[in-house]
C-alpha cells in the first residue's frame, strides 16, 4: 500500500481582502516548455508578474481580478485564488480538462472532473466565477491533508514495524 506524502505550504499572508477589483496580472515563467506559441490573450496594461515577494504578491491579486496564467503548473493560480483572483489557464495543447486536473496531483483532485474557482480556458470563465468559494475550501483542505500527512510520516519513522520492512 502507497500512501503518497505531498505537502503544499501554503503561507497564512494569502486570503481575499474582499477589495474592489480593477486590474489583471499575468505570469509567463515555465510556459515556453507546453506551447509551441504563447498566445497571448491579458488586456495590454495588466501587471507582470516575474519574482515578486510574497508580501508583493498578495496586495497584487488582491487588487487584480483576473491573473492570466501561462505556465499551467504554477503555484501561483493556487495564491490568486485565495486572494480572491480568479486564475484563467491558458489551455495546453490536445490535453482536456480532465487530463489536466489529473496531471496537476495524483491525490489532491482525484475525484474532480472541473477545477472550481479556476477557468481552464478562458471560455470556462464565468464557471470559475462561480465557484469561486468552493476553490478556496479545496485550497484549505489541502492545508488538513498537510497536518494529517507529516502526522502519519512522523509516525511511521518511529514505528520498528514500519521501518523493519524497508
Amino acid at each position: 500500500n502507497i500512501n503518497h506524502f505531498s505537502i503544499i505550504y501554503k503561507n497564512p499572508i494569502f486570503k481575499d481582502l474582499k477589495k474592489q477589483r480593477n486590474k489583471c496580472c499575468f505570469t509567463i515563467r515555465k510556459a515556453k516548455k507546453f506551447y509551441n506559441k504563447i498566445k497571448m490573450i491579458h488586456p495590454k496594461n495588466s501587471i507582470h508578474i516575474t519574482n515578486q515577494n510574497h508580501k508583493q504578491l498578495f496586495i497584487i491579486f488582491n487588487h487584480c481580478k483576473y491573473f492570466y496564467c501561462y505556465d499551467p503548473y504554477t503555484g501561483l493560480s493556487n495564491i490568486a485564488l485565495l486572494c480572491g483572483c480568479i486564475p484563467i489557464i491558458q489551455k495546453i495543447n490536445n490535453v482536456n480538462e480532465e487530463e489536466y486536473i489529473r496531471s496537476r496531483s495524483s491525490t489532491q483532485y482525484e475525484n474532480i472532473k472541473k477545477l472550481p474557482g479556476y477557468a481552464y480556458g478562458i471560455e470556462n470563465l464565468e464557471y470559475a466565477k462561480k465557484t469561486l468559494d468552493e476553490g478556496k475550501k479545496l485550497i484549505l483542505k489541502q492545508d488538513e491533508r498537510n497536518y494529517e500527512n507529516i502526522q502519519n510520516f512522523i509516525k511511521n519513522i518511529y514505528d520498528e514495524k514500519y521501518m523493519n520492512n524497508v
